[in-house]
């Protein structure tokens, strides 16, 4: 019989699939890389959850890094306006307690598979209402 500390499991993924979240800290960030040297970005800690699993799942995204994921995001979060005026506002925990849902899936890298959220879902009543203004009679 093999031996081992359930804890140690702890970093495995979840599966793939559509979780709640919640963002539990938001910062802006500067870009370290030599093409965005300096650009700031938005680094959100989400904690994702479902009946089954829960996870802890960091996230980055821009103007000019993931610019449609931004949106979704705020978008899903109700913050649409605050983005289109350029008002949104990451630092000192300023996105913390947002909530909403997400689809989580996982990424293979070299340092093994991790959680990555790949999508944040609009509500429904969010994506009736555009469609109803973009109904031409």
């Amino acid at each position: 019989m093999i031996e081992f500390n359930p804890s140690d499991l702890a970093d495995e993924p979840i599966p793939s699939g559509e979780y709640d979240f919640f963002v539990s800290e938001s910062r802006e960030r500067a870009s370290n890389s030599e093409k965005n040297k300096g650009k700031l970005y938005i680094e959100l800690k989400v904690t994702v959850s479902n009946a089954t699993a829960r996870k802890t799942v960091y996230d980055r995204f821009s103007g000019w890094l993931q610019p449609w994921k931004l949106k979704d995001f705020c978008t899903a979060c109700g913050l649409l306006a605050e983005l289109q005026a350029g008002e949104l506002r990451a630092e000192n925990n300023g996105l913390s307690g947002l909530k909403g849902k997400c689809q989580v899936g996982v990424e293979f890298s070299p340092k093994g598979p991790k959680n990555v959220i790949t999508k944040y879902i609009i509500p429904k009543k969010q994506t009736e209402e555009k469609n109803d203004a973009n109904t031409v009679f």
